[in-house]
């Protein structure tokens, strides 16, 4: 793993409308993957949209507008 992209934070991209992501930083509360998850789900969920959550160096889940996991890429 590259451990210059293992430095850089967790964060949310969202899917504002087709072909146009925004990215969106996670709280400072959330410290782990499993909390960075959670919090992905209920976002995609609450805002009916698309989301992926990247962890820098590791992975990417993708969700889709009802919190459902759609794609875990390990990078």
């Amino acid at each position: 793993m590259d451990p210059v992209n293992k430095s850089l934070p967790m964060h949310l991209s969202v899917r504002a409308f087709p072909a146009f992501w925004v990215p969106k930083p996670l709280p400072d509360h959330i410290k782990s993957k499993e909390q960075a998850e959670e919090y992905a789900k209920e976002f995609a969920l609450k805002e009916s949209k698309k989301v992926c959550l990247s962890v820098p160096g590791e992975l990417n889940v993708w969700f889709d507008e009802k919190g459902r996991v759609t794609a875990r890429v390990v990078l």
